[in-house]
């Protein structure tokens, strides 16, 4: 299996994203924060490849954490998957956008995996001025980590179904890129 892991805040649209991607409702989606308390695995295939998807529990603020609450065994236990994972999809809220927390959850994924994506989520929450907002961010994101590499960026609606099948193909693409064997003799 090829395993997809989902990262990010609370309520940035993981749930739902992994709803999307496996074509029902496997983990639990409401507009209420922390709803994901605990890892959610699912499988799909796209052209006949397996991929193991996992929906983790959004991440707080380390300062709100009480040391024994339910958020610090959720958190950790979030955390300690990361390097487990062959591409971790970061997600941010359109609304909230790049915020400072953001970068903390990114640097952390970034820093332990092999390839990370970002997502920008909920784009249909854009009314006006969608191109200028979403081209800002975006500026935002490659400047504040323009020493990384292996970045790609893209934005969609997972509430709406909005380039689901760009991020499918692009995860396929990075599968077969991972997975490729190449002999000695080749190298």
């Amino acid at each position: 299996n090829f395993t997809i892991g989902l990262f990010g805040k609370t309520n940035v649209g993981k749930s739902t994203l992994l709803n999307k991607l496996v074509g029902y409702d496997r983990s639990l989606v409401s507009e209420k924060p922390k709803t994901t308390t605990d890892i959610v695995n699912a499988t799909f295939n796209i052209k006949e490849h397996k991929y193991l998807i996992k929906d983790t529990a959004g991440l707080i603020k380390k300062n709100k954490i009480d040391k024994n609450s339910l958020d610090y065994y959720v958190t950790k236990k979030t955390l300690s998957i990361i390097n487990e994972i062959d591409v971790n999809l970061f997600l941010i809220d359109i609304d909230q956008g790049f915020d400072n927390q953001s970068k903390k959850i990114f640097n952390i994924i970034y820093n332990n995996s092999n390839v990370v994506l970002f997502i920008i989520n909920k784009i249909d929450l854009l009314k006006k001025n969608k191109k200028i907002i979403l081209s800002k961010i975006i500026d935002q994101i490659k400047i504040e980590f323009s020493q990384s590499k292996n970045i790609l960026i893209i934005p969609i609606s997972a509430q709406n179904n909005k380039d689901i099948s760009k991020l499918k193909k692009y995860l396929y693409k990075s599968s077969l890129d991972i997975m490729k064997i190449i002999s000695t003799s080749q190298i």
